[in-house]
């Protein structure tokens, strides 16, 4: 079973999506895929913001999720 994670370690692996290495976007990718649903509201707030590669990156995890919470941002 998986641990509950924290605010601030959705909020880093969010930043890490806007890292240079492509192997910590990777690993945040997929953690933020098996987080799932509880990430949803934090991968929305990045939509928000400046890095163009953390919403290039968020949108697809929210389209993954599949929480309806991330329709109306995505569309």
């Amino acid at each position: 079973m998986t641990a509950r994670p924290r605010a601030n370690e959705v909020a880093g692996l969010i930043e890490a999506l806007g890292s240079r290495s492509s192997v910590k976007v990777d690993a945040a990718r997929a953690r933020l895929s098996v987080i799932g649903a509880r990430a949803v509201e934090a991968l929305i707030e990045s939509l928000d913001g400046d890095d163009d590669q953390i919403r290039g990156h968020a949108m697809p995890l929210l389209a993954l999720i599949r929480d309806p919470r991330g329709r109306e941002p995505l569309t």
